[in-house]
């Protein structure tokens, strides 16, 4: 069994966080989801986690292992932050389909765009 989920956060941000730059953001959203994650699932595993970044856009790519009801599973998570949004795609399987998937999600996530920017 395979999933893709699709989030977006708004988040409206204090005086105190004026200062940051959307780097700044991206990096507190991702202290956010990792503490999220290891509080949440079963025998979590890090893979990896690597900078998105270019001009225009600000983001995290993790992979992450797990035990859930479907046994031993493995998940791709893109984090973009675009200004006060943050966007959220995460693509979700077994452990051993995780390879044969692989293509075709990372296909998916490079067709998405927010606004005219797109995420390749």
């Amino acid at each position: 069994m395979e999933r893709v989920d699709i989030y977006h956060y708004n988040r409206a941000y204090n005086l105190f966080h004026i200062t940051y730059g959307e780097n700044d953001f991206i990096k507190e959203d991702l202290v956010d989801e990792i503490n999220y994650l290891a509080n949440n699932l079963q025998n979590l595993e890090w893979s990896s986690v690597n900078d998105m970044n270019s001009s225009k856009i600000f983001g995290k790519d993790l992979i992450y292992t797990y035990y859930s009801n479907l046994g031993p599973t493995k998940s791709k998570e893109i984090m973009i932050r675009n200004n006060t949004d943050l966007f959220k795609i995460i693509f979700t399987t077994q452990t051993d389909e995780f390879h044969k998937f692989l293509p075709n999600i990372n296909k998916i996530i490079d067709s998405f765009q927010i606004g005219t920017t797109k995420l390749d």
